[in-house]
């Protein structure tokens, strides 16, 4: 089926040019510049740019002082990723209502 709205067919131009690995670095690149009280991680940002799940007890161990922001994964191939030991090695409970709100607050003005 082809459609001949000439909207519908610049939204898809947009979405795959947007959708693209080097245009996502750019946008969390950018997004990283933001004045936030709590700053939010690469492997974030990400993940709030495609619109996916963001897991709270990870963002809540990259409030924590000396975590590397620039902590996004890179591919060594098909099989396998490579992360860094203190990206993921670190969990925090979440464990008070206080620290729910606080993470809520995070993830919002990030979005917002």
């Amino acid at each position: 089926m082809v459609n001949s709205d000439p909207f519908i067919e610049k939204s898809r131009r947009l979405k795959a040019a947007f959708t693209s690995e080097k245009s996502i670095d750019l946008l969390i690149d950018r997004a990283q510049l933001e004045r936030l009280i709590d700053p939010i991680s690469q492997s974030v940002w990400k993940k709030i740019i495609l619109d996916r799940y963001v897991d709270f007890k990870h963002l809540y161990v990259t409030f924590e002082k000396g975590y590397d922001h620039n902590d996004e994964t890179k591919d060594f191939n098909e099989e396998f990723t490579i992360v860094k030991k203190d990206s993921f090695a670190k969990k925090k409970s979440v464990t008070s209502e206080s620290d729910w709100l606080h993470l809520f607050n995070a993830w919002k003005a990030a979005v917002l």
